[in-house]
């Protein structure tokens, strides 16, 4: 997928591909798997619109971004700057 498939991004059949799939922050393991179908279901047509492959873009960091979120306690990232201020005294 390519940044220069935005450019030619038709914005009624975008619309219409996002009213169809309505992207919403990932927030669960159910819509994640539900996310990963959408990406999987487009990903196999061989000659993607421009719409179509941005979409699944779109998924792939909203899937990326709970996986992020998984991996670090909410407290981590306070830790981690704490410590590396306390390293540097």
């Amino acid at each position: 997928m390519t940044g220069s498939a935005t450019l030619s991004i038709n914005p009624e059949s975008y619309g219409a591909l996002l009213s169809k799939y309505l992207p919403m922050p990932i927030t669960s393991e159910h819509d994640n798997e539900q996310a990963l179908e959408v990406v999987q279901n487009l990903m196999v047509i061989e000659r993607r619109s421009p719409e179509k492959e941005s979409l699944p873009e779109l998924l792939v960091q909203l899937i990326e971004r709970l996986d992020t979120k998984k991996r670090l306690p909410p407290w981590e990232p306070l830790f981690c700057a704490y410590r590396l201020h306390s390293d540097h005294r």
